[in-house]
């Protein structure tokens, strides 16, 4: 008999006027529970139909229907959802996320589960849903391999200078609220998520290495994400994605440090992924010069300081690691679901 009391794993996604997508995501995630894991929707400040579709499925899904105030943002909501499981499930052993507008591969839930009996958190591979072409297509091909080309100098830096035996390279490094998972201890350690409006899941993935917890970036934990160009979150993806399809240069992900600051910091760089704290971020057109400094640098034995870099010349690109392929989704064979376990409850 599937119990709600049995239940080790919740899996809390976070929900804003998101009636378009939210049943998709859920589709993805329902045949996969199997009687151990339960949905937790978290539909904050939302002005549609979110709450009540995420409520009609066939499958265990608890929807808590709630108004943030103030910096209230995906932060508290991802953390509200924690709560209430760490609350209302006893057996529970594994807090797992992911989001609204986003797409698990078919054995998504089985491959964080296995990754997290050696690890206390495991970061899943994003990959574009392609949901938007016109998005995809406008972006610069110039500018793309120039940020991809440094932010995997910065990764192959930071493992010289800073290994991390969890995450050997080649690795992905993305630490994205779509794909997260944490051991129920290591959440508590850690004293689960900040309420910021954004930024919430480097945020916690930079403490749990801090604290010495193992976090390991799976790249055979794989989550499909919207390219959409209208987000909910300040600062998050769907910004970043306006900001490169204008055709103008653009500023960078913040957390790629310039090549100066890692030669200054690079015998005591802080754990990954950077916060953006103590430099300017830097424009995509700034690029040559930080990548041209960082490949000399890596040619070079690991001892001594890195010069700054040398503006007025580029180097040659270097090609991202390959994600690999993608698993089939959806899964062949579905579980029975157990619609019993629907509630949804709404909190002002």
């Amino acid at each position: 008999m599937t119990s709600y009391a049995l239940h080790d794993t919740a899996i809390i996604i976070p929900a804003r006027n998101e009636a378009d997508r939210i049943g998709d995501c859920i589709a993805a995630l329902g045949p996969q529970l199997a009687g151990r894991a339960r949905l937790v929707v978290v539909v904050n400040n939302s002005t549609d139909d979110t709450a009540r579709i995420a409520g009609d499925t066939p499958y265990a899904v608890k929807v808590i229907d709630c108004q943030l105030e103030g910096e209230g943002g995906v932060g508290s909501a991802r953390k509200m959802g924690a709560d209430y499981a760490l609350s209302h499930m006893p057996a529970l052993r594994y807090i797992l996320t992911s989001d609204a507008d986003s797409i698990v591969a078919g054995d998504w839930l089985e491959r964080t589960i296995q990754r997290l009996q050696t690890a206390d958190v495991v970061c899943g591979l994003p990959i574009p849903l392609g949901d938007n072409p016109a998005a995809l297509s406008g972006m610069n091909a110039e500018y793309g391999t120039l940020e991809g080309t440094y932010r995997d100098l910065v990764l192959r830096y930071v493992d010289r200078y800073a290994p991390d035996h969890c995450n050997p390279m080649p690795h992905h490094g993305e630490a994205s609220g779509a794909s997260l998972a944490f051991r129920k201890s290591a959440y508590c350690r850690i004293g689960g998520f900040a309420e910021i409006r954004t930024g919430e899941d480097r945020d916690i993935v930079r403490r749990a290495k801090t604290a010495g917890l193992k976090v390991r970036h799976a790249s055979d934990v794989i989550v499909r994400v919207s390219c959409r160009l209208d987000g909910r979150a300040p600062g998050g993806m769907a910004e970043a994605l306006q900001q490169r399809t204008v055709g103008r240069p653009y500023t960078i992900d913040e957390g790629l440090p310039p090549a100066e600051w890692l030669a200054v910091n690079q015998m005591a760089l802080p754990a990954w992924p950077f916060d953006g704290a103590g430099w300017t971020p830097l424009r995509v057109d700034e690029l040559p010069a930080h990548i041209e400094t960082l490949t000399q640098a890596m040619s070079r034995p690991a001892t001594g300081p890195v010069p700054a870099p040398n503006r007025k010349e580029a180097a040659s690109p270097v090609a991202p690691p390959s994600p690999g392929a993608l698993p089939i989704w959806p899964p062949k064979s579905p579980i029975s679901p157990d619609p019993s376990l629907n509630d949804v409850t709404k909190e002002y």
